[in-house]
């Protein structure tokens, strides 16, 4: 799998909308030191990549080799209709709600939507670190 997280070709290291909240409490804190560590650890890039990028976006101090720091895209709900109108649901009751209503929609339709259910699952997985990538660490 293709880590999403560093992207050298874009100059870009990708993090969770969590990673940079808690990158900014850090950051408030004076832990430059923790702020970089953490970058690293979520990304696997290397040490001068975190180093420039945690600098960049809180010092202001502009490396012309620096990466952005960007959050990755995450998805909060879908929006589905089991043929009585949409529900917005999050990923697990969506699961849960068409396993409720399986005997309404019919086994193949049921198992087209846990199938996407499963798609959007390990894909928030990989963007929040839980799946093995290929990386490339300096």
């Amino acid at each position: 799998m293709v880590n999403l997280k560093y992207q050298p070709e874009y100059k870009t290291l990708r993090v969770s909308s969590g990673t940079i909240r808690e990158l900014d409490v850090l950051m408030r804190d004076g832990k430059k030191i923790a702020a970089i560590k953490l970058l690293r650890n979520e990304t696997k890039c290397g040490l001068k990549e975190a180093k420039e990028a945690v600098e960049k976006k809180f010092s202001g101090h502009q490396s012309p080799t620096a990466f952005d720091i960007k959050g990755l895209a995450s998805v909060k709900s879908i929006v589905i209709d089991f043929g009585e109108g949409d529900v917005s649901l999050s990923l697990s009751d969506l699961q849960m709600m068409t396993l409720v209503n399986m005997t309404s929609i019919g086994i193949e339709e049921t198992r087209r939507i846990l199938d996407l259910h499963d798609i959007l699952t390990e894909w928030e997985g990989a963007n929040n670190g839980r799946e093995d990538s290929d990386t490339t660490s300096n």
